[in-house]
């Protein structure tokens, strides 16, 4: 799970999750700082800035230095229980038996 002190306006389902990227590209996008001042602030060359803004990849080490910038944090996400399978035997009080 992928959290910043900022809040997403994606509604993210189980199936359905922010990435990495889509989160950097979001806080590069709303943030609307110049790229030269987040090469100031990270180390990372304006170029790769525009050209990852645009749709190419990152690599992970600049990455690491945009999240630590943007201050995301990311969590394992909480595992939901579901309850085991119904072992096969003798039928619940109000259920008919298998024909």
């Amino acid at each position: 799970m992928i959290e910043t002190k900022e809040t997403f306006p994606v509604a993210r389902s189980r199936k359905a999750r922010l990435t990495l990227s889509e989160a950097l590209r979001d806080l590069l996008d709303r943030r609307g700082e110049s790229l030269r001042s987040i090469q100031r602030a990270t180390g990372v060359d304006p170029v790769s800035l525009r050209a990852f803004r645009e749709g190419r990849s990152l690599r992970l080490d600049r990455a690491d230095r945009l999240a630590t910038y943007f201050e995301i944090e990311i969590r394992k996400p909480r595992r939901i229980r579901t309850p085991p399978p119904r072992k096969p035997g003798r039928p619940r009080k109000n259920q008919q038996p298998e024909a």
